[in-house]
């Protein structure tokens, strides 16, 4: 097991910094990016950085934690505590959050759980 653990790839989320922008939006502007996603203004990132309904995330993967992406995560105020995504959008549920995922026509849905978690929604 111990072996098992030892050889995942290491991730970690920090909260981005108007310091970080440099590098988002190289991340952005990276030709194999481009065809994904639809790069931001630096004022956009700087807004979503400062304002409280986004959590501007930078992802450190590797044994250094060394950047590697981000994620902006967007509706944090909703009042009804729901998220709505859009199309390749994603959202992190918080560990041990109770949560139920429904979509009013066919989703595809990614699940990334440790090898403990028994995805069955019987829990």
């Amino acid at each position: 097991m111990s072996e098992e653990v030892a050889a995942r790839p290491r991730l970690r989320l920090r909260p981005t910094m108007l310091s970080d922008l440099d590098f988002v939006i190289s991340v952005e502007n990276d030709t194999q990016n481009l065809p994904f996603i639809t790069p931001w203004e630096r004022t956009q990132h700087e807004g979503a950085v400062r304002f409280p309904d986004f959590r501007h995330f930078i992802v450190e993967a590797g044994e250094a934690y060394e950047s590697a992406g981000f994620v902006i995560l967007q509706g944090c105020r909703n009042p009804h505590r729901s998220v709505e995504l859009k199309p390749w959008q994603g959202f992190t549920v918080p560990r041990g959050m109770v949560h139920r995922t429904r979509a009013p026509e066919r989703a595809v849905i990614l699940m990334m759980e440790t090898a403990s978690i028994v995805p069955t929604g019987d829990a």
